[in-house]
């Protein structure tokens, strides 16, 4: 003969589903599947489809997706943030969606995860820092960790660039060259005074004097942009010398000198190429490709010069 059922289990039913739930200890760090973690509601961040913030996306996903020697991949090492599971078994965000939606980029299926379970105001202060407070290497500090990356760990141009968020090589050349600035120079961008690698071929070419003008220029509150130009020698514009005429039976893009007669080679650069030459005469690339053009010839005739 069957019992009775017992009231208390009818009672008690949703706490025995809650008792099913995994119980976690506050700051534990499980691995949950992506598809059991959900974006906060209305979080602060709306604008995941504007494309400076895909490609921040995208260069996570890259990281993550670096294989390692034991053949895994190099996954979410930063846990993300999240509340214990809700009724349907999702936990939400409070900071660290980056790092969920490039999980999913790179095909991530687990994620480290750090469950709090703190009043909503102390969480509601997680998630405003993670995005307002966040600081980022200086360019100096960014130039001494790629070093060491290349230096003592043996990462090659692509791995840097992946790990570091970097374009493209003429962006990795430019960081790179804050190492071979002179000391006062290098000093000006270890203090922070000048951020900007864009800058840097500029400041290369000013002397002991001028960045000693230019430190003073920055502290009273001058542009970096503005001072570093106004410091620069004015290049005078020389006068276009006539080209000879080169005779039929010699063959195109060919030259030869003939006493004082010079002629002229027709290299035809791609603007590729010309900002490749521009990085080995130690020229900014970023540049129209007029201007581009206009001082790559003058380094020329600079070098030409010399060497006669």
């Amino acid at each position: 003969m069957k019992s009775k059922p017992n009231v208390n289990d009818f009672i008690q039913g949703g706490a025995a589903q809650e008792a099913d739930r995994p119980q976690y200890n506050e700051n534990e760090i499980v691995y949950l599947r992506r598809d059991k973690i959900v974006p906060q509601p209305g979080q602060d961040r709306d604008d995941w489809d504007d494309p400076a913030t895909v490609a921040h996306v995208k260069s996570l996903a890259d990281s993550m997706s670096i294989e390692l020697q034991d053949g895994k991949k190099y996954g979410v090492r930063d846990p993300i943030s999240v509340l214990p599971a809700d009724e349907d078994g999702k936990h939400e965000i409070i900071k660290g969606e980056s790092r969920w939606r490039a999980a999913g980029i790179a095909e991530i299926d687990e994620i480290p995860c750090r469950i709090q379970k703190r009043a909503t105001v102390e969480n509601r202060l997680d998630h405003v820092t993670e995005n307002a407070l966040k600081k980022g290497l200086t360019l100096w500090q960014r130039a001494r960790s790629i070093q060491r990356d290349k230096e003592e760990f043996g990462f090659d141009s692509k791995q840097i660039m992946i790990a570091h968020g970097i374009r493209n090589k003429t962006q990795l050349s430019k960081i790179m060259a804050v190492l071979t600035l002179d000391e006062p120079a290098q000093e000006l961008v270890r203090r922070d005074l000048v951020g900007d690698v864009n800058l840097i071929y500029d400041l290369k070419k000013l002397d002991e004097k001028q960045i000693e003008k230019l430190k003073k220029k920055i502290e009273k509150g001058d542009s970096v942009p503005q001072a570093i130009k106004s410091l620069q020698p004015k290049q005078k514009k020389k006068p276009v010398e006539p080209k000879p005429q080169v005779s039929e039976s010699e063959t195109e893009g060919e030259g030869t000198s003939q006493g004082n007669t010079t002629q002229y080679l027709n290299l035809g650069l791609s603007e590729p190429k010309a900002k490749a030459l521009a990085v080995l005469l130690d020229l900014s690339p970023e540049q129209d490709a007029s201007e581009l053009a206009n001082q790559i010839d003058e380094r020329l005739n600079t070098l030409a010069a010399e060497g006669q």
